[in-house]
């Protein structure tokens, strides 16, 4: 969070949540339920409603960052990198010494040293250089006049995802990415988000009461559970997942309505807001473990396997289940990684080092 600015609970509220719902649709995605459930069954279109409704979870995060008005510092990207790095080695060796030496390639060991530069995680890679811009950013936003602020944001809508999505609609195939957004993927995309959060933060009206952005939220999210069940029940899924991206006008929105939801949830409690903040401080642990490559393909694909064949309220009471369990695991690995990097005094080593390289006054 920027240096001065109040904290928010409902804000750190959608940080578990958002990861809560990443997890959610990578069970579904990686662990290949949604692959192997039966076509246009009642567990088929459930587990699309569930997909669906947690698909906007990665923009609330990039959302959430210019909301807060997450700042360039070269310790915070070093510190950030080494995290990477961190969970990256321990996660291959200790996998290689279960499953065999012989599971990661050499190009894989090389991958392993050099995650962020390789997208081990796509998300840090565009996040850190969607960092290195914030400076500049910042200073468009200082200067920039709301109604032009605003105006660009329109067009960006625009450009980048009403005017893609409605190609695909009328072609029924192909990614047109004119612009290089690659369907959300890409630092592009977290700076446009950014930019969002940030004006929503500084300029956010308050003539609609809060409960009309969670109403929007579930409406929005319908549409896109209507319109991809109804493409696949008319046999043209072509059509199906193309309101199901990132940039899709109903998800970027319904993404959009959530923080300003959240960001006006508030509680009283310093207790209860001292728990929130230790759980959603280890959001980024939780989504480095659970969504390394090596775990998605050794245990998450394997723990879920055969869930798809059980009777529909066992399916998912177990996909609660274990999206629950990845969760709480990954957390307490997280809050111990923490407490070894403060043990280590990793950040005062790394402001020394800069310091004294010069890197900063």
């Amino acid at each position: 969070m920027s240096k001065g600015k109040e904290w928010i609970a409902g804000i750190d509220i959608l940080k578990i949540i958002s990861m809560l719902m990443i997890i959610t649709f990578h069970t579904l995605g990686h662990g290949g339920v949604l692959d192997n459930i039966v076509f246009m069954s009642r567990k088929y279109e459930c587990a699309w409603l569930l997909e669906i409704f947690c698909y906007g979870a990665v923009n609330c995060y990039a959302l959430i960052s210019g909301f807060l008005e997450a700042n360039f510092r070269v310790k915070k990207v070093i510190v950030l990198w080494m995290e990477v790095l961190f969970y990256s080695i321990l996660i291959s060796v200790i996998m290689s010494m279960i499953f065999g030496w012989d599971l990661l390639s050499k190009e894989a060991w090389i991958c392993t040293f050099f995650p962020v530069c390789t997208r081990k995680n796509w998300y840090i890679s565009a996040y850190i250089g969607m960092l290195c811009f914030v400076p500049f950013l910042k200073i468009v936003i200082d200067k920039i006049e709301q109604k032009t602020y605003k105006k660009c944001l329109m067009i960006m809508f625009l450009i980048y995802s009403v005017l893609p999505t409605s190609i695909r609609l009328l072609t029924g195939t192909g990614d047109y990415d004119a612009f290089g957004i690659k369907s959300g993927y890409g630092t592009l995309w977290l700076i446009i988000l950014y930019l969002t959060g940030a004006y929503i933060y500084r300029y956010q009206e308050k003539k609609k009461k809060v409960s009309f952005f969670l109403i929007g939220f579930i409406c929005l999210s319908f549409i896109t559970v209507l319109f991809k069940l109804g493409a696949d029940k008319m046999n043209l899924q072509s059509y199906g997942n193309i309101l199901v991206s990132y940039t899709s006008p109903t998800i970027v929105s319904g993404s959009v309505m959530l923080l300003i939801f959240s960001s006006n949830i508030k509680i009283k409690q310093q207790r209860v807001c001292k728990i929130i903040r230790k759980i959603a401080n280890a959001s980024l642990g939780v989504y480095l473990i659970h969504d390394n490559d090596i775990i998605r393909m050794k245990i998450l694909s394997n723990i879920v396997a055969g869930y798809w064949n059980y009777s529909f309220v066992k399916m998912f009471v177990k996909i609660f289940g274990i999206i629950i369990c990845i969760y709480v695991i990954c957390t307490l690995i997280e809050i111990v990684r923490e407490k070894l990097f403060k043990a280590l005094n990793v950040d005062g080593k790394v402001e020394k080092l800069i310091e004294k390289k010069k890197l900063i006054k």
